[in-house]
């Protein structure tokens, strides 16, 4: 299969993910309608503009076009939140460190794809999960089965900067040597050519990855390791749980699903 039939493919499976999705995530239907109460439509008012930092280079999850045009999961569900909050959520691309560092400055009030994690909370606020999508090892294709996350020790292992994955590995298996990379593309190009010897992470951006880039050496075990929940992370400081609860009803009840 050519690379362009891969790239097809990959936006067909996208596409059909958010036929999923964003009916369940856009603005409520007219018999149910959503309304804000008089201090939640105080404090929108108030912020004519919200900045929501997606990420630049995560296909399919949240990423940019040649041209900067967001485009992904993530991104398709502001644009869908936004008709409900009229049109005041502004996209803001770039790395997850950059983003990360600038909610918890106050200079973004939101990021979209955040994993809810404990030590976050003092930093945001989290809607409702919108995906949960399982995380796996990736190797070479020559190499032996690896089941879990011991298997792993002693060996060098790829993972995107400042992801939660970082923190898990070097916390919990310190038998693991944990090299970052700037983007998963970047990740698994280093493991294709043998600079690492396993890769740990999301299997939607790495399966998009490895069909649309045409990795043909490098090879997933099947067995889950975890699942991760998605949210949107509002900034945690005075009022912003007036900002929380437009979004929680555009969530789904229950995450979408990539399997």
């Amino acid at each position: 299969m050519d690379k362009n039939n891969n790239w097809l493919g990959s936006f067909i499976a996208l596409i059909v993910l958010l036929s999923v999705l964003l009916p369940l995530s856009v603005t409520a239907a007219p018999d149910q309608p959503f309304e804000l109460t008089a201090e939640e439509q105080r404090w929108l008012e108030a912020h004519p503009r919200i900045r929501i930092g997606t990420m630049n280079a995560w296909p399919p999850m949240d990423y940019v076009d040649k041209s900067g045009r967001p485009l992904g999961i993530g991104t398709e569900f502001i644009r869908a939140i936004n008709i409900r909050l009229g049109h005041r959520l502004e996209i803001v691309p770039g790395s997850w460190e950059e983003n990360y560092r600038l909610a918890k400055e106050h200079r973004l009030d939101a990021l979209m794809g955040v994993t809810p994690l404990a030590e976050r909370e003092q930093f945001f606020n989290f809607t409702t999960p919108y995906i949960e999508i399982p995380h796996l090892i990736f190797t070479r294709n020559d190499a032996s089965y690896k089941g879990s996350l011991d298997d792993l020790a002693g060996q060098t292992v790829a993972v995107e900067r400042g992801f939660f994955i970082v923190h898990l590995l070097e916390s919990k298996y310190p038998k693991i040597k944990v090299r970052e990379f700037d983007t998963t593309s970047d990740a698994l190009d280093a493991l294709s050519k043998g600079a690492v010897d396993a890769y740990v992470g999301n299997r939607a951006a790495a399966m998009y990855v490895i069909e649309s880039e045409l990795i043909i050496n490098v090879k997933a075990h099947r067995e889950s390791l975890f699942l991760r929940k998605f949210v949107l992370g509002i900034q945690a400081q005075a009022n912003s749980k007036n900002f929380t609860r437009p979004f929680m009803p555009a969530a789904p009840r229950r995450p979408a699903f990539v399997a």
